[in-house]
């Protein structure tokens, strides 16, 4: 719902509404993406606060904080609201989890694996005794964010493990006050000595290793500038998706540890932390170190579980996804009559499903269980009710540039030794390929444009051969890009 419309229906029914606005995909721009209280959940609270979707344009208000007695300057202290789980084309996924919430800066952590220590968390902040660490603003005499992106005009901002500073065996060395690293951890200096000695020993053991970094790109951030910059290391075809919001990982396996002191005195610039003297990012964007966000406004698992007598009329797996719910393409379930995305086809008993992402559809005939749609929301698997058949349908970039022709002999280059192929064809756009393999009959119709490529792939034993290739002969024709 639009984020003025939804604060005035529940201020009409009593709530105390706040709007704070969140990195959104496109579509999402000016909606509700989530609330907390959690949509759908039963509360007694009065105080609602909902969250809208904004592009890298607002990346100060959904990162940004004002400090009282600071002037208008934002510290970008509010790193939570990078929080949440995003995943590759190829299903790989991680989760940003708040660590440290308060005091300013919050810092997240990586998997639910990230240290306890603060200073080893991830924030936008590079180190200093006070919040000027987290300040963008040009000029005066403490610029301590010089060089960072999310002070330049790209939209994009890097979230990343240490503030720039050393590391005293495994953990960040803060070094304020009379310290000293001894190699293993970070000491006191004793009363009684000048330092001279301990700040010698730092030296030979601090050091500066590359830490968890991420380029976090929100909708409308300018990889194409980044690019032309120099930013990365290397180029790429690989194009991200960018109508939804991405993180970009750093291969930190490619910079060697270093050390962190000149002398007992000088420390060198830490060269993989942001700034004026990082090394360039590695690797350049590709389908393996690009991340996207799953945008789940609705979360399940906080509903209480309940148990109903009686239910619809009808069989109902026939004709629905196994929750009750329907897809809108982008992970996120909507009631099936609220679905534009799923719809009544002229296939007698079929359901059209629509993947936003890449914009294609397919009808799904009746009897088909419809699984969960994958956390990247390239697309869906449906499961035969009676059988063993599965169909499956995806999208992808076609980062390889394929021509049809070229799609088709990387197909069959990636088949096992062992398939017995029957059909391979070529036909327009279209490409069609069918093998059997270990007692498996798999038909694949891949429909292949310069910029995209979507799929769908349905597999049955040979003993459901008859069923099996009727369905092959009707369904993989329905599949077409729209829009």
């Amino acid at each position: 719902m639009d984020k003025d419309e939804a604060k005035t229906k529940l201020q009409q029914q009593g709530f105390d509404v706040t709007l704070k606005p969140r990195f959104s995909s496109r579509k999402n721009l000016g909606k509700i993406v989530r609330a907390d209280p959690g949509i759908g959940v039963r509360t007694s609270e009065t105080n609602v606060t909902l969250y809208y979707g904004v592009d890298a344009s607002k990346r100060y208000d959904v990162v940004g904080t004002s400090i009282p007695d600071r002037g208008s300057d934002k510290f970008m202290t509010n790193t939570v609201a990078l929080a949440g789980k995003y995943c590759t084309d190829g299903g790989n996924c991680l989760t940003l989890e708040p660590g440290q919430t308060d005091p300013n800066p919050s810092g997240l952590v990586l998997d639910g694996k990230g240290s306890s220590d603060f200073f080893d968390q991830l924030t936008l902040c590079t180190y200093s005794q006070d919040i000027s660490g987290c300040n963008p603003s040009s000029g005066g005499y403490y610029n301590a964010m010089k060089d960072f992106l999310i002070q330049g005009d790209t939209g994009a901002m890097e979230l990343y493990a240490g503030f720039g500073l050393p590391v005293c065996s495994t953990t960040s060395y803060v070094g304020d006050g009379p310290t000293y690293c001894d190699g293993t951890s970070e000491k006191q200096v004793e009363d009684g000595s000048d330092g001279t000695a301990e700040q010698a020993m730092s030296e030979k053991y601090l050091k500066y290793v590359a830490r968890d970094f991420f380029v976090v790109m929100p909708v409308g951030a300018n990889l194409d500038q980044l690019e032309s910059n120099g930013y990365f290391d290397g180029s790429t075809t690989y194009k991200p998706y960018a109508d939804r919001p991405y993180l970009i990982r750093r291969d930190n396996s490619a910079y060697p540890e270093i050390k962190a002191t000149n002398d007992a005195f000088h420390r060198k610039p830490n060269p993989y932390a942001p700034g004026t003297n990082m090394q360039p990012f590695k690797k350049a964007p590709n389908a393996h170190n690009v991340y996207y966000l799953v945008e789940q406004p609705v979360d399940f698992s906080q509903f209480e579980e309940t148990t109903v007598s009686g239910g619809r009329q009808g069989d109902v797996s026939d004709s629905s996804p196994d929750d009750g719910t329907s897809s809108d393409g982008n992970g996120d379930d909507a009631t099936e009559s609220d679905d534009s995305s799923q719809s009544q086809s002229s296939q007698s008993g079929a359901r059209t499903y629509t993947n936003a992402r890449f914009s294609y559809r397919v009808d799904v005939p009746a009897g088909y269980k419809w699984q969960q749609e994958s956390d990247n929301g390239d697309g869906r698997k449906f499961d035969a009710t009676s059988g063993s058949t599965q169909i499956s349908v995806w999208g992808s970039n076609n980062a390889l540039s394929h021509s049809p022709q070229e799609e088709l002999d990387w197909l069959k280059e990636n088949l096992g030794g062992n398939a017995n192929i029957s059909l391979q064809q070529v036909a327009g756009q279209s490409v069609y390929l069918s093998y059997e393999q270990n007692g498996t009959i798999t038909y694949i119709r891949e429909v292949v444009t310069g910029g995209k490529i979507a799929a769908i792939e349905i597999t049955y034993p040979t003993s459901e051969r008859s069923s099996g290739d009727k369905l092959a002969e009707t369904v993989p024709l329905t599949l077409k890009f729209v829009g």
